[in-house]
């Protein structure tokens, strides 16, 4: 498997998953994630720690992204619950927002990366919120999807 980039593309920010093999085992990769805020924004980007992200951990983001989607064509006032996996590398919610068709087609999208630990060993976020579209979020899902399937072969 070659490094894989899939990128979430919200409305002022793109958050870039870069995905690359891990020499331990074939159901696991390495990941780092950047958020970059758009040029109109001048803040440096949010960086993660590298982390090891397991094939299934990587079908759940994709997953909850696209049953979210799916809730919200029905219940715009739809909130999922925060995803957090196993290995902690990151938070995500997806909330409320309108897919039916009669708007912009855009949800909430929180994301926050793990970047570090505090000196007494805490976990430190940091992240940004904002609006992306529906047919955003199913790219980012299906190229997560093909990670999967190019790490398999």
């Amino acid at each position: 498997m070659a490094t894989h980039v899939c990128e979430l593309v919200a409305e002022g920010v793109t958050v870039r998953w870069v995905f690359r093999p891990s020499a331990r085992d074939t159901e696991t990769v390495i990941v780092f994630a950047e958020i970059n805020a758009g040029p109109a924004f001048k803040t440096p980007p949010i960086r993660s720690t590298e982390f090891a992200m397991s094939l299934r951990d990587i079908e759940t983001l994709a997953t909850y992204l696209h049953r979210h989607i799916s809730e919200l064509t029905s219940n715009a006032a739809h909130r999922s619950d925060i995803l957090i996996t196993y290995d902690l590398g990151y938070q995500i919610e997806a909330g409320e927002g309108d897919l039916r068709g009669e708007g912009d087609d855009k949800f909430a999208l929180t994301v926050l990366l793990n970047v570090g630990t505090t000196i007494s060993g805490t976990r430190l976020y940091m992240g940004s919120r904002s609006q992306i579209s529906a047919a955003s979020a199913l790219r980012f899902v299906a190229e997560t999807r093909q990670v999967i399937a190019t790490a398999r072969e």
